[in-house]
């Protein structure tokens, strides 16, 4: 089995110098996809969980921080205005599509991801629990490669109860 360290230096070779193709918000998890080298093969994955924030020149551009979970999942009326939080900051990071990843570093302390793209933009997590099981995962599908970063270090896998 690959050693995580190992894994994470390959998925960044192969993630650098990507478009990205797409970005989704699902929950409080930034998704962007980019482009394979492969047109056969599925797109490259950086998810950025929970705590993220994209940023140009100027600030901040979006994060998860605007993100509002409802009060109650009982009234629908409050479920549809959290669920639009989710909507205006997914459009907010749609600022990432057509742009290049350029670099991807760990920080050496926090493990926390920071993309660096074209146009300027900035993709970071930050940790906000000493134990996160997940603030960050790299993969590519079409391998079957997954690594996450964790308030302890890189690992692999996608999930917590992945190896």
């Amino acid at each position: 089995m690959m050693e995580a360290d190992v894994a994470y230096r390959e998925l960044v070779t192969r993630l650098r110098g990507r478009r990205v193709t797409a970005v989704r918000v699902f929950l409080f998890t930034l998704q962007i996809y980019l482009a394979p080298e492969d047109t056969d093969a599925r797109d490259l994955e950086m998810w950025c969980e929970p705590s993220w924030h994209v940023c140009d020149g100027a600030g901040i551009v979006t994060g998860s921080g605007a993100i509002e979970g409802p009060s109650t999942f009982d009234d629908d009326a409050e479920v549809a205005r959290a669920s639009a939080t989710i909507v205006r900051v997914s459009d907010a990071a749609k600022v990432l599509v057509g742009q290049t990843l350029e670099t991807l570093d760990v920080d050496p302390v926090s493990h926390a991801l920071v993309g660096h793209f074209s146009g300027g933009l900035v993709v970071a997590t930050f940790l906000d629990d000493p134990d996160i099981s997940s603030a960050w995962v790299l993969r590519d599908p079409h391998r079957d490669i997954a690594v996450r970063g964790t308030a302890h270090g890189i690992v692999m896998g996608s999930r917590e109860h992945a190896a």
